[in-house]
């Protein structure tokens, strides 16, 4: 049995603005958003209120970038390491847009294939779980990253939209206390 001293914890919140959070041995974690390829479009007809042309910005997922980022894993599995990584399961909402809930499933669906073809087995984390555990039944994202802010001080988390980057480290923390029992 690995001793919990050597274990790395690894948590995924899938999704465009997703994070992926990884919990050292010593304590110490970082954490990254969801890799995603933004693109801008001007249109030549619409303009903005102030008539500037409208910019549509389109993000995609980087599905090299994801496998990139989990490449600092494999070679952490490569050299002997133990990680344990948690991937949230999620479902598109009821009120979602067929187009919204369809990228959000494909982007849960890839970050499953990168793990897999980076040979790193994980577990599917219920949100339903892991938030009331951490910060409370009915918590908002704010919290999320005020708790994670308060227990990884040196994670830079400066913005609200950091709160995918906090989530991802909670998720982790939630397999590492689980664990504990």
């Amino acid at each position: 049995m690995v001793g919990e001293k050597e274990i790395i914890y690894v948590g995924i919140d899938p999704g465009k603005s997703g994070g992926v959070g990884v919990i050292y041995p010593d304590g110490s974690a970082e954490a990254w958003y969801t890799p995603i390829i933004s693109t801008r479009k001007k249109s030549p007809r619409k303009k903005t209120a102030s008539g500037k042309p409208y910019v549509k910005v389109t993000k995609v997922y980087d599905e090299e970038g994801m496998f990139r980022l989990l490449g600092k894993f494999r070679k952490l599995k490569r050299s002997g390491k133990t990680l344990r990584v948690g991937l949230e399961r999620v479902g598109a909402a009821p009120r979602d847009g067929r187009t919204s809930a369809f990228n959000f499933g494909m982007g849960w669906g890839l970050w499953r294939m990168a793990l897999t073809a980076s040979g790193l087995s994980y577990v599917l984390v219920e949100p339903s779980k892991w938030r009331p555990a951490l910060v409370g039944k009915g918590a908002d994202k704010k919290e999320s990253l005020y708790l994670a802010r308060k227990l990884w001080p040196d994670v830079d988390m400066p913005l609200m939209k950091d709160e995918a980057k906090a989530e991802a480290l909670l998720i982790a923390e939630w397999i590492r206390r689980y664990e504990k029992g």
